[in-house]
């Protein structure tokens, strides 16, 4: 039996690659994860700031 940890699929890429489209999986670049959740991040932070915004431009300046 495998132990958690012992397992490295990067071993064997051609049966990853196999099963992956087999399962109609689309494999992560995990180099681009960090880019992508920075992005998403930059949206968030985006849609958060326009909101308030919004909120705030109800009330007349004192």
């Amino acid at each position: 039996m495998i132990r958690e940890g012992e397992w490295n699929i990067n071993e064997f890429p051609e049966l990853k690659k196999d099963l992956l489209n087999k399962l109609n999986i689309q494999a992560v670049d995990e180099t681009s994860l960090p880019q992508l959740l920075e992005e998403v991040l930059e949206e968030v932070q985006k849609y958060h700031f326009y909101k308030m915004e919004q909120f705030y431009n109800q009330f007349p300046v004192l």
